[in-house]
């Protein structure tokens, strides 16, 4: 039973981490295309394209660690709301119900982990939109509506 429950979880982590992926994809060529004209701007007057992609890079990683940090201490806090409410189920193959516990806090090895994943993968999210933006000609990037 405990592996089905590790199967089922670690399909919806994938499913989870497909959807991330392209949030974040979507929300850097947006911000992208957005500025175009700024980028446009500050190229002609002299920065470099290793600049522009930095800064995306940088807005993307702050991006990423906030979203982290807020995801989670929503998780700590749904977890703290939930053992306190004194809820029950019943395991496959028992008759009893037993006390949910959601254990969040008891090992830490696994969230150091995720969390160095979703830092690891949005800076590689963000690579691909802070390229694209660093290579737009001057003239193109001024020109762009």
């Amino acid at each position: 039973m405990v592996k089905l429950f590790g199967s089922i979880f670690l399909f919806i982590a994938l499913v989870m981490g497909v959807i991330v992926l392209f949030a974040v994809v979507n929300t850097m060529t947006m911000n992208v295309m957005e500025r175009t004209n700024e980028i446009g701007t500050i190229r002609a007057m002299g920065v470099r394209r290793r600049s522009i992609r930095s800064q995306f890079i940088v807005e993307g990683s702050l991006i990423g660690a906030f979203g982290a940090t807020v995801g989670a201490l929503l998780a700590v806090t749904i977890a703290a709301v939930l053992n306190g409410a004194g809820l029950t189920w019943v395991p496959p193959g028992n008759a009893n119900p037993v006390p949910l516990q959601v254990d969040v806090l008891g090992r830490p090895g696994p969230h150091r982990r995720h969390v160095g994943r979703i830092g690891s993968g949005r800076d590689d999210r963000c690579l691909d939109p802070s390229q694209s933006c660093s290579r737009l000609s001057v003239v193109d990037a001024l020109r762009h509506v």
